[in-house]
């Protein structure tokens, strides 16, 4: 993010210009993670979701084969069908057109990687959060949602039975570095999540207890469930990958976060 306190160049650009590589410096590797991410906002504007985390992608492929540099794609959980051990292998059934989107990133991702031999990595993240995501005004990511409500002192309802694999941003980051150093294996597709379902009901009433807040934690679970819980075997035995962080961890990172921007 362009706030944070790193030694690095920003350059401000926007993936879907088609001379975005005329912008950019000579470059070893390209970790791609802009995009639009609300995926209940895919719905009102699928064009949109299309042209930025489709189309985008697509940009910097070509960017990425001119400079003859590596390539890590960050894609999502919801690629998949809704499931409670989600395998690399498992069914591709994107529900929204946010899912459709990154899966059609996927498939660039993997085009360029066998007919134009850029070293491609794949890396689908669970339910990624910390540091660096800010309030979202109610509309977007469960636990930020959460976190916002509880700190107010206002309800906390759950209306689904659903499993998430909460992934802190740290772990997905370290997950992102392991694929892009790993010179083996162009092409491969690799889960970064946890390995471990956490149901909304049991993230609620952690976030209570880990405000203080006194916020009621209310369950109308009428709403069908719709769980994403990694399988992250893949990723352990081919790059080394271990998740660091328990959920009351991540959180407590992300609220002491919170509360030094959000100041009561």
């Amino acid at each position: 993010r362009p706030e944070a306190d790193l030694p690095a160049e920003i350059i401000f650009a926007d993936v879907t210009d088609p001379h975005l590589g005329k912008r950019l410096p000579q470059v070893d590797a390209v970790v791609h993670l802009a995009g639009l991410a609300d995926a209940g906002a895919s719905w009102r504007d699928p064009a949109a979701y299309l042209a930025v985390n489709a189309g985008g992608t697509l940009n910097l492929l070509f960017f990425a084969r001119e400079a003859g540099a590596r390539f890590v794609f960050a894609s999502s959980q919801r690629v998949y069908r809704p499931g409670r051990r989600l395998a690399e292998t498992a069914p591709i059934e994107p529900r929204d057109p946010y899912g459709y989107a990154k899966w059609v990133g996927e498939v660039w991702c993997q085009m360029f990687g066998r007919l134009y031999e850029v070293p491609v990595r794949v890396v689908r993240f669970f339910s990624v959060y910390g540091p660096g995501q800010a309030w979202t005004s109610g509309q977007s990511g469960v636990l930020t949602i959460f976190l916002e409500r509880a700190l107010r002192g206002e309800p906390l309802e759950v209306r689904a039975p659903s499993r998430r694999d909460f992934t802190f941003v740290a772990d997905a980051a370290a997950g992102l570095r392991l694929a892009l150093e790993r010179p083996e294996a162009p092409g491969r597709v690799y889960n970064i999540a946890t390995g471990r379902g956490t149901t909304l009901l049991a993230a609620a009433r952690l976030i209570k207890r880990v405000t203080g807040s006194a916020s009621p934690v209310v369950a109308r679970l009428a709403e069908p469930e719709e769980s994403f819980v990694a399988d992250i075997g893949r990723a352990r035995r081919e790059l080394g990958y271990e998740p660091r962080y328990t959920l009351k961890e991540g959180l407590c990172a992300y609220v002491a976060w919170l509360r030094a921007r959000h100041p009561a």
